[in-house]
């Protein structure tokens, strides 16, 4: 749900929008990926390791067992059967602008929330372990790397955002090389794009995984 913040006085408005202009000017884009911060689920991990930038990592079938609840049988039958999957959630802050055409409040500024969520399918190999081992159990999952992803959202793009010279509004080029101001609607300034958190989580068979490890 997104927030109008109400400028008021005028002139207060006034140095505000011209504040993220200045900022805007050269279309901010700021999504530099912080680290992810993993949510693991709330059951004790007996070994799972896992590299969010590279996909790969192991999941022992211990792990496996206790999400799923599953018993041994149950895992070695249903074994080349999972799905690992990694899901990212970036949200980011988004700040419109336009000419409000009230004297009083000229410049109606709005934060409001982005979401985007990736979610990749990691490639697995199901391990055996022969020593002691003999009935050549599965011992656990190999994630090897990202398959298919799915994305969900769009990340805004700042406006070629310029100010005008004469009001200090938020204003644009046009197809013919006036200026015009965004007026609100479905033409408003987009301002500036932040990058405000970035959550992953490891999951198989959409259910959450304990992370012991991350590299």
């Amino acid at each position: 749900m997104s927030v109008t913040r109400a400028a008021t006085p005028a002139a207060s408005a006034l140095v505000r929008a011209a504040a993220l202009l200045t900022v805007a000017v050269g279309a901010c884009h700021d999504t530099t990926p912080a680290p992810s911060r993993i949510t693991p689920a709330d059951t004790p991990s007996l070994d799972v390791n896992y590299s969010p930038t590279t996909g790969t990592g192991f999941v022992g079938k211990g792990d496996v067992q206790t999400v799923l609840a599953m018993n041994n049988a149950q895992l070695q039958k249903a074994a080349g059967s999972l799905v690992f999957t990694y899901v990212l959630t970036n949200t980011y802050e988004v700040v419109n602008a336009w000419a409000s055409g009230n004297v009083d409040n000229p410049v109606s500024l709005n934060y409001h929330t982005a979401t985007v969520t990736t979610i990749a399918v990691l490639n697995d190999v199901v391990t055996y372990l022969s020593r002691n081992n003999p009935k050549s159990d599965v011992t656990g999952f190999n994630l090897t790397g990202f398959g298919a992803t799915t994305v969900t959202g769009t990340i805004p793009v700042p406006s070629p955002t310029v100010t005008h010279t004469t009001d200090q509004l938020p204003a644009y080029y046009d197809a013919n090389g006036n200026l015009a101001l965004y007026l609100g609607g479905d033409n408003k300034a987009i301002l500036s794009v932040t990058l405000l958190d970035s959550v992953g989580g490891l999951f198989v068979n959409g259910v959450a995984l304990p992370i012991t490890t991350t590299f």
